[in-house]
């Protein structure tokens, strides 16, 4: 991957650094606990902890002994703070298993998304209650289910069992993204300069829609029918742009969102759903976009394929689509070409969502697994709810971004290898108005983020964050109008980040180039820069 020069000579300095450091002397002779041998199973990971600055001892370790809260919030701050963290228990109490378990995720405030889990069961036969947070412990790599199938949950934790933990944490949050990635898509220009910093970037410029005289399925790159997944007029100045890094590049292939009578049920059904329950038209489809990629008018080469099939619902249409992957898989592979899938987010047992995905199934074709956890905000407030004045529509609110990446990513039946699965995060805004304590607007306007940068410098407004949601707002009065404003900023991103980083996940997907905030100093007032953190761009760099 092709870095900022600025990057890059940093790291080499930093390296150099290290190396001056490190090589006169081995890890073992960095530090020795005199109570840890170096064939103890967790001498590894205590001196590189120590190495690290996180956990800080004398002459010895303190081996088998116990730990409480302030212990653990103690190192945990020096990887990841929590200013507002408050103690569960009494200062003095030495923690159990379970216990140091529920600081660990109480403290990473992981809390509201382990509850979202419900009643799920417990990975261990020795408990049933703290259920959901055990097997999130499980499935993240916390804590590992022995041949007994035992946790021994209500047992004093020892210090290098927590130690244990502790590191797997800091590996998780520290450990640099393998895949970052994103799209040249609608007007995408401005920040093609950004794609030096990927290393895969996927171009919108196929559709699939319908073509009524010839009652077929046409892949469509060109501008008719309005489509804006189209190759834009001046694609060599944008292939130009773009071509100066080494990232894989991808045709991205949407659907359009069109319905058609389907010939045989006579029910009127998605588009994405008649190709995949036809078989005509689900072999249709796969010919035209493989033959795009390999070969098309334009005569751009393309490494491989993003499906975006979106909305997909019911266990038949998932099941049909796994089918026309598996087709589509074994054709790119023949070419040795890539093949990325974008799916919709899983949520609880509350919300309605797109369950025609099946995780587990598309993972064992895919390269790469794009989960669109993003927009959950409404998209049109009903007369009730803007009665009541209701504005809490944050874009991606974390406890659901967790839920989703629980679902495609848990050993029961998500993405089997979860480095296969890139988060996304997405640029949009959300804004309402209220007079009287109404709402006035019953779908939200999308002010651009120049707009929201330049709002949070004037005078009366008000830039606030929520920490239960991880997303930040602005509110302001103007013509005796209360406006609030959901957007991103670098701190929502990066929890966001960090989630995806304890589920283990490969990498980030970000949609998409011309939208994204980038705010900096060399353009921007710095003063107005610390007012309001939307250099999104560096701060997502930083994690690879």
């Amino acid at each position: 991957m092709k870095r900022n020069i600025e990057i890059i000579k940093i790291k080499w300095v930093a390296l150099l650094l290290v190396l001056v450091m490190v090589v006169p002397i081995g890890f073992s002779d960095v530090v020795k606990f005199s109570d840890v041998s170096s064939k103890h199973w967790a001498y590894k990971m205590i001196h590189e902890l120590n190495d690290a600055d996180i956990i800080m001892s004398a002459e010895t370790f303190g081996l088998g002994s116990n730990i409480t809260e302030s212990n653990l919030v103690e190192w945990l701050g020096k990887i990841k703070l929590n200013a507002n963290y408050q103690l569960i228990f009494e200062q003095k109490h030495n923690l159990t298993r379970i216990e140091a378990i529920e600081v660990f995720a109480t403290y990473l405030r992981l809390n509201k998304g382990i509850t979202l889990l419900g009643e799920v069961p417990s990975p261990f036969v020795d408990t049933d209650e703290s259920s959901a947070l055990l097997s999130f412990a499980s499935n993240v790599g916390w804590v590992s289910v022995n041949s007994t199938q035992t946790f021994r949950p209500n047992q004093l934790i020892k210090k290098e069992e927590a130690t244990a933990i502790l590191y797997k944490i800091y590996s998780q949050l520290t450990t640099p993204l393998s895949e970052l990635h994103t799209y040249y898509a609608i007007s995408s220009y401005s920040q093609a300069d950004l794609t030096d910093d990927v290393d895969s970037l996927s171009y919108g410029w196929a559709r699939l829609e319908f073509d009524k005289t010839k009652q077929s399925v046409l892949l469509n790159m060109t501008s008719s029918n309005s489509n804006e997944y189209r190759v834009p007029t001046g694609y060599a100045a944008a292939l130009d742009a773009t071509s100066n890094n080494d990232a894989s590049k991808q045709l991205m292939v949407f659907v359009k969102d069109e319905t058609r009578v389907d010939p045989v049920s006579g029910k009127s059904v998605s588009l994405a759903e008649s190709i995949l329950l036809n078989d005509a038209l689900t072999q249709s489809a796969v010919d035209q976009i493989i033959d795009s990629v390999k070969s098309n008018v334009y005569n751009i080469h393309f490494n491989g394929v993003v499906l975006d099939f979106e909305n997909l619902k019911g266990d038949a249409v998932a099941e049909a689509y796994n089918n026309f992957v598996a087709e589509i898989s074994k054709k790119l592979k023949a070419e040795n070409l890539t093949l990325y899938i974008a799916v919709h987010p899983e949520r609880n047992d509350s919300h309605s969502y797109f369950d025609g995905y099946d995780f587990r199934t598309l993972g064992t074709y895919a390269d790469h697994i794009i989960l669109m956890a993003h927009d959950y905000y409404a998209k049109k407030l009903s007369t009730t709810d803007m009665q009541l004045g209701y504005t809490v529509t944050p874009l991606s609110p974390i406890d659901e971004v967790f839920y989703a990446l629980e679902a495609v990513t848990n050993p029961k039946d998500g993405v089997e290898d979860s480095s296969k699965v890139l988060l996304q995060v997405s640029f949009d805004t959300v804004q309402w108005q209220s007079k009287e304590g109404a709402i006035i607007n019953s779908t939200p306007y999308h002010p651009s983020y120049q707009s929201v940068f330049d709002r949070a410098a004037k005078t009366g407004t008000e830039i606030n964050y929520s920490i239960n949601l991880e997303s930040p707002y602005l509110t302001f009065t103007e013509n005796q109008i209360r406006n609030i404003i959901w957007f991103e900023d670098e701190k929502s991103i990066q929890a966001k980040i960090d989630l995806a980083k304890i589920f283990n996940t490969g990498g980030i997907s970000v949609w998409r180039l011309g939208t994204i905030p980038n705010f900096d100093s060399s353009e921007n007032d710095l003063s107005q820069l610390e007012n309001i953190q939307l250099n999104v761009w560096q701060q997502i760099l930083k994690n690879f």
